[in-house]
């Protein structure tokens, strides 16, 4: 397998904390010692001043996204305009790249109806709302209504009802996002990912894409795993780093050839 460029090394931050201007960094650590057991939010600002509102089920995924940086891109990846955002959650990946790309405009799909509340809620306080785009729905490749188990980062289609499941809708991803460039296109959805690699369509957008970073997920049987997504993203002209992060799921990155 060939080797794509990596991305950057992480911050340099010894821990998650460092990461926090000094007076919300020890706010955390209370919050950390006591407000997590409690169920408590915490509000604090990064030092490059990035607002993150946090309830205890939001931790790893904030971690994963500013301190271990999973969706940090290569050093020479510059000029970026368009992100696309598949999964995106409360929006820790949109505050990410408005960040790093304040020339790019961000469209994200998202369908727990909660979460696309505290998504726009953290784009507002960022004052970045007006640069991201949100579909409240799952992307798919039909339109059609669906349930959602209510899971927090774990939340998934599922094809029976369930007694913590949400109804959602699902849009055609293809047709809604459109035939422009995309620049980065980040896929996190649970499984969700297999249908859209697997349509033909996929081929088209992917000559599109400068670069793609995804999570795999091997948790149903309709889970193709990691080595059928690198050969998938190999067939559509990327080079593929992919790495295993547990035993059912794993990272990839993919730039074009």
């Amino acid at each position: 397998m060939k080797q794509a460029a990596s991305p950057p090394p992480a911050p340099a931050a010894a821990h998650f904390r460092d990461l926090f201007i000094a007076r919300d960094k020890f706010r955390y650590l209370a919050w950390r010692l006591s407000g997590w057991r409690a169920g408590r939010e915490f509000r604090g600002t990064l030092r490059d001043g990035t607002i993150v509102r946090m309830r205890p089920c939001d931790w790893e995924t904030a971690y994963e996204i500013f301190f271990r940086g999973v969706y940090r891109t290569p050093e020479e990846l510059t000029g970026v305009t368009r992100i696309v955002d598949l999964g995106g959650n409360v929006g820790y990946s949109c505050l990410y790249w408005a960040r790093h790309y304040p020339d790019a405009r961000i469209t994200v799909f998202e369908p727990h109806p909660l979460h696309c509340r505290i998504l726009r809620e953290n784009l507002e306080q960022n004052a970045c709302r007006e640069r991201v785009t949100l579909h409240p729905a799952a992307a798919g490749t039909r339109e059609s209504e669906a349930m959602l188990s209510d899971r927090g980062i774990a939340s998934a289609v599922v094809s029976a009802p369930a007694a913590d499941a949400v109804p959602i809708r699902t849009v055609d991803f293809f047709e809604t996002v459109g035939e422009a460039p995309i620049d980065i296109l980040k896929i996190d959805i649970e499984g969700g990912e297999y249908p859209i690699l697997a349509d033909e369509r996929f081929a088209a957008l992917a000559a599109r894409t400068r670069y793609l970073v995804m999570e795999y997920h091997e948790r149903a049987p309709g889970h193709l795993g990691g080595a059928w997504c690198v050969q998938r993203l190999g067939e559509c002209g990327f080079r593929t780093d992919c790495r295993p992060v547990q035993a059912d799921i794993g990272l990839i990155y993919a730039r074009r050839i």
